[in-house]
């Protein structure tokens, strides 16, 4: 009989794997990543919710979630992962005046302008024959900034009480 495990664990998640991949192909991932081959019984154990001794290192979670995207299936370590953040960010996020909401609303589209500006200003480089290599940490830079001002408008918006 297999055991119940909640939706948003870590064992649902390689489940989901072992469904969507089978085992055998779950151990090949993570031999390929890390050069090192997990048995199948390993591979259970670690989405065995009563297994306190066993833990699916880091390193074979993203193998695993690598090997479901290349199959065409999301990464369903990678959805715990996320879900648990997002859980752990609402549950500290304060409400948000809609005032500031507006203002990160602005910020971000500024943040996207100088993201298209940094693009631009590569493509149209005269300076060198590089193809706007030596722009790349300049773009990167912006989209750093754009992804912090998003991360901002995005659990403002969340905690908004509706």
């Amino acid at each position: 009989m297999t055991k119940s495990v909640g939706l948003g664990s870590i064992e649902h998640g390689l489940r989901e794997a072992f469904q969507h991949l089978g085992v055998e192909r779950v151990a090949d991932a993570v031999e390929q990543f890390s050069g090192q081959r997990k048995s199948d019984s390993l591979l259970r154990k670690y989405a065995d919710p009563d297994n306190s001794r066993h833990h699916l290192p880091l390193r074979d979670a993203l193998a695993i979630d690598m090997a479901c995207a290349a199959s065409g299936h999301k990464p369903p370590l990678l959805m715990v992962y996320d879900h648990a953040l997002t859980q752990a960010q609402n549950s500290s996020i304060e409400e948000v005046p809609t005032g500031k909401i507006c203002h990160l609303a602005l910020a971000m589209d500024a943040a996207a302008g100088m993201v298209a500006e940094a693009v631009l200003q590569s493509e149209t480089c005269d300076q060198c024959d590089c193809r706007g290599n030596h722009h790349k940490e300049k773009i990167y830079a912006r989209l750093l900034e754009l992804e912090a001002t998003v991360a901002k408008l995005r659990q403002a918006v969340m905690a908004v009480n509706t």
